[in-house]
């Protein structure tokens, strides 16, 4: 799990720590399952942080930090 994309979670959704690679995991898990009900990818991204980490979600960067697609792309690097 890459830790530049945990950082950016932990930005994007105003996190107390940065996550850890269990519940970056989970946030993935939770977040395809949202896109495949029919979720955006922004608001999918809302709905898994709000699942996975609801005690420390806050929503007041979400639009203006870097986009879920990226963050995703992070996840899936190999390097």
């Amino acid at each position: 799990m890459k830790d530049e994309a945990r950082l950016h979670l932990k930005n994007k959704y105003s996190l107390v720590h940065v996550p850890s690679t269990h519940k970056t995991a989970r946030w993935l898990e939770v977040y395809k399952a949202a896109v495949a009900a029919g979720d955006s990818p922004e608001q999918a991204g809302i709905t898994a942080a709000r699942d996975v980490f609801p005690y420390e979600f806050k929503e007041r960067a979400v639009y203006s930090e870097i986009p879920v697609s990226k963050i995703l792309g992070f996840l899936n690097s190999t390097s």
